[in-house]
């Protein structure tokens, strides 16, 4: 067999895998991805650890490549609210004290309790991570690779590890949207 025949079977067998590629792509992946974004949802690639059903997201939310952990709590996310890349949200917390004692405290996880709570409009720097029992107010910005253990008010920037209240945001500089 030739060089040239050679090249021309591959190129042939090239060609009906771009056809099946794009056969597969008009008939499965768009209607899926018309209807998340007809109802307002956009997103790269969530994970979800956990029963899927204690995750309430709202509508015109962004989620970039997040992992939701929901053993432990519901995660509730409110209306316009818009993550960066490689975001966290954990719920379930281990039993790590006497765990020397018993290893089998370590694999205990608290199953309730744990809730996690975003209102609307709150944006998320990429890495940030939410831990369980917590709520972020209206209109906050969680700074990059902050880690949110307790409530954060509305209208706040809140940056660093532990997340700290840094400035507040004055309402007359939010961009108000018919909501």
């Amino acid at each position: 067999m030739s060089k040239l025949s050679k090249y021309l079977k591959f190129s042939n067998y090239i060609n009906k895998l771009r056809e099946y590629i794009n056969y597969f792509l008009n008939i499965s992946a768009i209607p899926i991805i018309w209807y998340l974004k007809k109802i307002g949802f956009t997103h790269r690639s969530l994970y979800i650890h956990g029963d899927k059903k204690r995750l309430h997201i709202g509508k015109n939310c962004s989620l970039g490549n997040a992992i939701f952990n929901t053993r432990g709590g519901d995660i509730v996310i409110e209306d316009y609210v818009i993550t960066g890349h490689n975001n966290l949200f954990v719920t379930g917390i281990h039993d790590y004290k006497g765990a020397l004692d018993n290893l089998d405290k370590i694999y205990d996880v608290k199953t309730s309790g744990e809730n996690i709570h975003i209102e609307k409009c709150v944006l998320f720097g990429s890495g940030a991570i939410v831990l369980g029992n917590v709520r972020i107010g209206e209109h906050s910005v969680i700074g990059a690779g902050s880690v949110v253990t307790k409530d954060i008010p509305p209208y706040s920037l809140a940056v660093g590890i532990p997340a700290k209240v840094i400035k507040n945001i004055k309402e007359e500089n939010i961009c108000k949207i018919d909501l």
